[in-house]
């Protein structure tokens, strides 16, 4: 009995095995990258979140609910642009300010 013999299964699941390692890099490999979230600075109270029809949204802070509402908006715009998205269609869908 040779090695070809023995387990004929063996053979046919390394090769599965590899396929669906492949596979999965390859899944995770070509995602678009996530939108940075930067984390808030000394004092910034506020945050805000917009997010586009189509692609990457983003989430910035500031001092006022205003600033962190224009920030999400520019972050939005640019992540949108560079994942493909409809950076017109930014929108902010969430803005709060901590006590």
């Amino acid at each position: 009995m040779n090695a070809h013999t023995a387990h004929p299964y063996a053979r046919w699941a390394g090769h599965a095995l590899l396929a669906l390692c492949l596979a999965l890099a390859a899944g995770c490999s070509s995602k678009h990258k996530q939108a940075r979230y930067a984390a808030p600075a000394p004092g910034s109270n506020c945050f805000a979140k917009a997010v586009p029809t189509l692609g990457e949204g983003g989430l910035a802070w500031g001092n006022t609910l205003s600033i962190a509402r224009q920030k999400s908006m520019n972050n939005c715009i640019r992540y949108a642009g560079r994942s493909g998205g409809t950076p017109n269609t930014c929108q902010v869908v969430m803005a709060k300010c901590k006590n």
